[in-house]
Parts: structure tokens; sequence; C-alpha cells
């Protein structure tokens, strides 16, 4: 599809963790697009720098500090939305919080299940219920409407239930599998819920500085803009409980065929 074809013009998006890594190249494609973006991130002064590299876009731009271990957070953001925007009718579900929060070195120092210093409430608090939490206030709505998207940032199969993956792999896995489950529920309703993961380490501050891989084969966070903006999109109607690999989307491809290539089954078929 062109760029005009794909015009987000009018639509109103949540996009949490926005101001760096995977979320900063997803804001940009969609104000490009032109959308009403509401972008939240944990400091007021990363959602200034975003703001300053986002000048320039076509879409409108309103940010929200918020810090998603606060259980208030949700329904604070929500409310900063509706007042900005209006109704939220795609909502991105990107923010969390990563191994590194438990030691900057967990790629060769692999973090134990059972360590003291493993915050099951906080990564639980930020990596899953919050989004169940947004999703649950801002659906309503969307059903009202006939129309709308959740969809929501997890990681891969692997990290999901690796080695030394936990806090962060198994919360990840509980949003994986609520995606599955909201797909279901929302059937007929016109809402879709999808999920989508870089495809493999990604070259953010979540990797650290000195990885056990080369840095420059990570994933670049900009392969998240092309599949966020179809999924964003009137094109993905009817297109849900899906989990896309986005570095194996590939934009030359007619929509079909690159959702085909890079699309599988979200969550464990059963």
């Amino acid at each position: 599809m062109t760029d005009v074809e794909y015009r987000l013009a009018g639509r109103t998006i949540l996009l949490t963790g926005g101001a760096g890594g995977l979320g900063l190249p997803m804001a940009r494609t969609l104000l490009e697009a032109g959308a009403n973006l509401l972008l939240t991130a944990l400091e007021e002064n990363a959602l200034a720098d975003a703001s300053a590299s986002l000048a320039g876009t076509t879409g409108t731009l309103s940010t929200f500090a918020a810090d998603l271990s606060d259980p208030a957070a949700s329904a604070a953001i929500v409310d900063a939305a509706r007042c900005r925007f209006g109704e939220v009718e795609i909502l991105i579900n990107n923010a969390g919080i990563g191994p590194g929060a438990v030691r900057s070195d967990f790629w060769r120092d692999k973090i134990r299940f059972w360590e003291s210093g493993v915050d099951y409430k906080t990564f639980a608090q930020v990596n899953f219920i919050a989004p169940a939490t947004l999703a649950q206030l801002l659906v309503p709505s969307m059903i009202e409407r006939g129309w709308g998207r959740i969809i929501n940032v997890t990681t891969s199969m692997r990290t999901m239930v690796g080695r030394g993956c936990a806090p962060y792999g198994p919360t990840k896995a509980s949003l994986e599998a609520l995606t599955a489950v909201q797909s279901l529920d929302l059937v007929g309703t016109g809402v879709t819920a999808n999920a989508l993961t870089p495809g493999g380490p990604t070259d953010t501050a979540m990797v650290p500085v000195n990885p056990a891989v080369p840095r420059e084969t990570l994933i670049s966070p900009a392969v998240m803009g092309p599949v966020v903006r179809w999924l964003a999109s009137p094109f993905s109607d009817g297109v849900s409980g899906r989990r896309f690999l986005a570095a194996e989307w590939d934009p030359a491809l007619p929509d079909s065929e690159a959702a085909a290539q890079s699309g599988a089954p979200a969550a464990w078929e059963v």
C-alpha cells in the first residue's frame, strides 16, 4: 500500500514506553501517517527528547509521564488520553521492564528465579497487569464504536521460557497468552488483538553494551514501523490472535504476503 493509503489521520493512538527503544520508531511511523498520538514513558526528560526528535511529523503528539509499576498509572494515562484527544481507538502496549533491572550483565551472568533480587511483583505489574488494565479500560468504548486495536509487544518464545529469563520472560508470556484470550473474546466486535515482537535480540538499551553477540548483528528497532502501521490501519481488519515477527516483515511484498510470512498464531496452539 502507498503512504497515502495508509493515512491514520483522525485515529487516536496510545503508545506506552514510546520515548526510546522499540517505541520511538513506532511513534515516528504513526505520526508520519497523521495519527493523534499520546506517548507515555517513565521520565519527563526522555519524553522531551522524544518530542524534539519527532518534531516536524504530520500527526499530533502529546506526552504523559507515568510509572506503570504504580497500579494507579493506567487510569491516569487513559484520563490523559481522553482529555487530550477523546476516545482511544488503538492501544499499543509497548512499555516493559527488562532483565537489566535485576542486573546489567544478565546476558552473561544468568539470573536465577530464586534470587532475592528478582522482583516478580514489579515485573508482573509493568509487563502484564498494566497492559491488561489499559485494555480493560479502553476496549468497551472500542466495542461501542465497532472498531479498535490492541497491539501487545511481547518477546520471543525462547525468551519466555529460557534458562535465566525469569522474571522477564514469564511475565511477557502472560501478555502473549492474554493476547490470545483477548482475540477470542473480541470475535465479532470489530476490535482485534495481536502480538508484535522484533523477532530476536534488538539494538535497544535492554541489551547490555557488551552483549554475548556482536552489536552489529542485533535487529534494528526500525523494523517495528511497517508492521505497527499496518496493524493500526483498516488494512488489518479481521486479523486477530496473531503474533508478528517484525524482522521477517518484507515491506516490498503485498501486505497479505508480508503478514503471512511474518505471522503465526499468538501464544501456543492447543
